[in-house]
C-alpha cells in the first residue's frame, strides 16, 4: 500500500488525473476497500504534498489541484463506497468555522456512508450559526467535527460548548490533525463526545452505535501525545515552566483579534527593511501568517500543550523560511505583538500575557537553529 501510495502521489503531483484513475482502480482490484484507500493511499499522500508545500517545493496552487484531483477520486468511489443497507441515522458533519481544508470531513462523511448511514456534509468553514441551524433544522443523531490545523481549536471549543447548551443529548464526534499535541480537556464540556484519531477508529465507534437515537457513545479519551525530538527537551520544560494565562485572558486576547493584527501589520509593514524581512513571500503572505498567529494563539493559551506550540513554531519557522522569510523576521514579528498586547489590552492582560511572548522572542532564533 506504501507503494501505492507513493505512485498516487507521483500522479498528482504530476496533474495526472488519468494515472490517479488507474492507481485508484488498482487498489480496488487488489482488493481493498474505499476507505481503506482513503486511509491507505489518499491519506498519506496527501499528507506529503502538504509537507512538500512547507518546504516550497511545490506551489500552493499544486497542493489545491492535488485536493481537487483527490477529491474527484473519492467521488468515482461513492458507488463501491455506499452500503445499500440503510440504517435510517443521520450524521451531521462539519469542518469548523476558520478551517478552509475539507477533505478529511468529506472522508468521514463517506465513512458514514459506507455503514448506512446518510451524512449531511457542511463543508470548509463553518460557521457556528450554520452549524446550529443544522441542527435544529435536521436533527442529526449525530455530529462530527474535523479540525485539520491547530490554530482552529478555539473554534472547536466554541461550537463544542454551544452543541453541549443546545442539543446536549447529540453525540458529537471529533477527529483531525489539528487534535495532536493539544489539551483536550476543555472538550469535556460536552458529556456525550468522542475522540477519533482516524477513520478506522470511526469505523469501529460507527459499529458499537445501536440504530436507536440517543444512544451515549464510548467514553472519550484524549489523543496519544505524539513522541518528540529530543532536541525539543529543554524547549518543552521551559514552556512547561511558564505561567497560565487564564481563561479571561485568552477570552480577551481573541476578541482584541481584529486591532491586534491591524497593529501588528501596520508595525510591519512601516519598517524600511520589510522587504528584505518576507523576502519572495510577499506582504499578503505575512498578513496570513498574522492572522493564522492570532488564531492559533488563541486556542493554545486555552488548552495548549509545550509540545502543540513548540511544534506550531518548528513547523511555522521552517516552513516561512523555505517561503523567503529572513531568520530576523520571527524576533521583529514578536517585538510588533507585545507592543500591540501592550496597547490593545488592559494592563493586567498584557502583563499575563507577556511571559509567554517573551518566551517566544528568545526561544524562535534558538528554534530555527535546530536540525530538521
Amino acid at each position: 500500500m506504501q507503494e501505492l501510495s507513493a505512485r498516487y502521489l507521483d500522479a498528482i503531483l504530476a496533474t495526472d488525473k488519468a494515472a490517479a484513475g488507474r492507481i485508484t482502480d488498482a487498489a480496488l482490484t487488489a482488493g481493498l476497500a474505499p476507505l481503506e484507500i482513503y486511509e491507505a493511499v489518499f491519506t498519506p499522500a496527501l499528507y506529503a504534498v502538504g509537507e512538500r508545500w512547507a518546504a516550497n517545493q511545490i506551489t500552493v496552487t499544486a497542493e489545491h489541484i492535488a485536493t481537487a484531483l483527490t477529491e474527484a477520486e473519492m467521488t468515482r468511489l461513492l458507488p463501491h463506497l455506499l452500503s445499500p443497507e440503510r440504517t435510517g441515522r443521520l450524521a451531521l458533519v462539519a469542518s469548523v468555522a476558520g478551517e478552509q481544508h475539507r477533505v478529511g470531513a468529506r472522508m468521514v462523511a463517506d465513512c458514514f456512508e459506507a455503514l448506512g448511514w446518510d451524512a449531511h456534509f457542511t463543508g470548509a468553514d463553518t460557521a457556528i450559526d450554520r452549524l446550529l441551524s443544522d441542527v435544529s433544522g435536521l436533527r442529526p443523531d449525530l455530529v462530527a467535527l474535523s479540525l485539520t490545523l491547530s490554530m482552529n481549536l478555539s473554534q472547536l471549543q466554541r461550537s463544542v460548548e454551544v452543541l453541549a447548551a443546545v442539543a446536549r443529548d447529540t453525540p458529537v464526534v471529533v477527529g483531525g490533525q489539528g487534535l495532536r499535541g493539544m489539551d483536550l480537556g476543555g472538550l469535556s464540556v460536552h458529556p456525550n463526545l468522542r475522540v477519533v484519531a482516524d477513520l478506522r477508529q470511526l469505523s469501529a465507534l460507527i459499529s458499537q452505535i445501536t440504530p436507536y437515537p440517543g444512544t451515549p457513545l464510548p467514553a472519550s479519551g484524549p489523543l496519544a501525545e505524539p513522541q518528540t525530538p529530543p532536541a525539543w527537551a529543554p524547549f518543552l520544560a521551559e514552556i512547561a515552566a511558564l505561567p497560565t494565562v487564564g481563561l479571561g485572558v485568552a477570552d480577551a486576547f481573541e476578541a482584541a483579534g481584529p486591532a491586534l493584527i491591524a497593529d501588528v501589520n501596520s508595525q510591519l509593514e512601516a519598517r524600511l527593511d520589510r522587504d528584505a524581512l518576507v523576502g519572495t513571500a510577499g506582504l499578503e503572505t505575512m498578513r496570513t501568517n498574522h492572522t493564522h498567529h492570532h488564531r492559533f494563539m488563541s486556542g493554545w493559551l486555552r488548552q495548549g500543550t509545550p509540545s502543540g506550540l513548540m511544534g506550531t513554531l518548528a513547523w511555522v519557522i521552517a516552513a516561512y523560511t523555505t517561503h523567503g522569510f529572513a531568520l530576523t523576521y520571527w524576533a521583529h514579528e514578536i517585538d510588533a505583538w507585545l507592543a500591540a498586547i501592550d496597547r490593545r489590552l488592559t494592563p493586567a492582560e498584557a502583563a499575563a500575557l507577556r511571559p509567554v511572548y517573551r518566551w517566544m522572542l528568545q526561544a524562535m532564533p534558538r528554534i530555527a537553529e535546530l536540525p530538521a
